[in-house]
């Protein structure tokens, strides 16, 4: 008798930083990536297929990185994550902080885009 199975983890990037979560199964192997904007929370699930209900699961608990989207540092750690834990990226264990974009390329990106938008059509 084959069922499929699935486990789920909420995702919530509770910092500033738009965050890339990969989650890690307990054998250490990579089961997905998701990208969570600042602020933002998400549903990461993991289907599995062949699994007899009630069944030894060898892959939890998951571990989460949450790595800064911008440039690809570790911001923080979140291990022994069961099937439906709530992971938050503020309670991960790590430095939690990302590279804040340069200044000066900020408000060039933003005097580029206004001027794209004064632009107008005779």
């Amino acid at each position: 008798m084959a069922l499929c199975h699935s486990d789920s983890l909420q995702l919530y990037n509770d910092s500033f930083f738009t965050l890339d979560a990969v989650v890690i199964d307990a054998n250490g192997n990579v089961l997905g990536m998701t990208t969570v904007e600042a602020n933002n929370q998400l549903y990461w699930y993991y289907n599995t297929e062949n699994v007899f209900l009630y069944a030894n699961r060898p892959y939890v608990p998951f571990t989460v990185i949450w790595y800064c989207h911008e440039g690809a540092t570790e911001y923080g750690i979140w291990t022994n994550a069961t099937s439906g834990s709530l992971v938050t990226a503020q309670n991960s264990v790590g430095k939690k902080t990302c590279k804040l974009k340069d200044p000066k390329k900020l408000l060039k990106e933003a005097e580029k885009q206004q001027s794209i938008n004064n632009f107008t059509y005779d």
